[in-house]
């Protein structure tokens, strides 16, 4: 199987910056087990979108879709699904 094509995220900026302030790990994924089952298909990376620091993450869901996540890198808070 080939290599999937990146898609594009408008309005957002790859960041390497110390995210030491960020939900990690378990705190993050938690929430969206508990409600959508499944798991991460991909960690996509910390992106900076209107001043923010956001997660953009690929979850397959326990009924095999495939959903991209935004999460607020400070709270945990999902920003969008798509």
């Amino acid at each position: 199987m080939g290599r999937r094509a990146l898609k594009r995220r408008p309005n957002l900026t790859k960041t390497h910056d110390n995210h030491s302030r960020a939900v990690q790990g378990n705190d993050l994924l938690q929430p969206i087990r508990q409600q959508y089952g499944g798991n991460m298909r991909r960690f996509d990376g910390l992106y900076e979108r209107g001043g923010k620091k956001v997660y953009i993450i690929d979850w397959v869901t326990g009924r095999g879709e495939l959903v991209t996540f935004t999460i607020d890198a400070r709270s945990g808070r999902v920003i969008s699904k798509s």
